[in-house]
């Protein structure tokens, strides 16, 4: 993060707010990624637009890319057609999803050859190496009914899952407290800025709180 310090908040709000850049041309003229951009848009606590209208005119990545012909012509079964409508009439959540328990694959950045999810993560994994303390990363899919969660480490020796967190958005709030309503036995820990400190792993001040 230290890399773009020079991404303040005053700057984002003249791009984002005042100049109402999305946050894909933001990244452009800044140079990094949108992700940056958007994670120090949360952080400093601007109000976010909705995507609609961050995706909008030249806001949208695809903006002034022309596709022509597409879906022209395009022959679809009775099931594919079938499918189509209902995921546009909201019917494929849940466990209806196709894509139901399948979470995305990390892609922040890897350690031992495994893809991890953030940086602070990495530092973990890391820490419990020079500690001796055996571990694996995503080892276990619990189904919360409507969801699935998987946790981020699982610690044999002391059969405990932790959880990483850095920004805690309500709905991961929900979705963890869901889990240990569901799975009270299971031993659970959630690991934030403070704590991570508190073991040595160097965190930056703001996060220790």
């Amino acid at each position: 993060m230290k890399k773009y310090n020079f991404i303040t908040k005053e700057l984002l709000i003249k791009e984002y707010i005042k100049n109402k850049n999305s946050v894909y041309k933001i990244a452009e003229i800044i140079g990094c990624t949108h992700m940056t951009v958007w994670n120090r848009i949360v952080q400093y606590g601007i109000p976010t637009r909705n995507k609609t209208d961050g995706y909008s005119g030249k806001g949208n990545p695809n903006y002034g890319k022309k596709h022509p012909g597409m879906n022209k012509g395009i022959k679809r079964s009775d099931a594919t057609r079938k499918k189509l409508s209902l995921a546009k009439k909201g019917m494929y959540i849940g466990k209806n999803n196709p894509h139901f328990g399948k979470p995305v694959s990390p892609k922040w950045g890897k350690y031992k050859n495994i893809n991890m999810r953030s940086n602070w993560e990495i530092k973990y994994a890391k820490y419990l190496d020079e500690n001796n303390i055996k571990w694996l990363y995503e080892s276990k899919r619990f189904d919360l009914g409507n969801t699935t969660y998987t946790p981020d480490f699982y610690l044999p020796k002391t059969n405990e899952y932790i959880e990483i967190k850095g920004y805690f958005p309500d709905k991961c709030k929900k979705k963890l407290n869901k889990f240990r309503v569901l799975y009270p036995k299971e031993n659970f820990s959630i690991l934030q800025g403070k704590e991570l400190s508190n073991l040595g792993i160097k965190i930056e001040e703001r996060f220790k709180k």
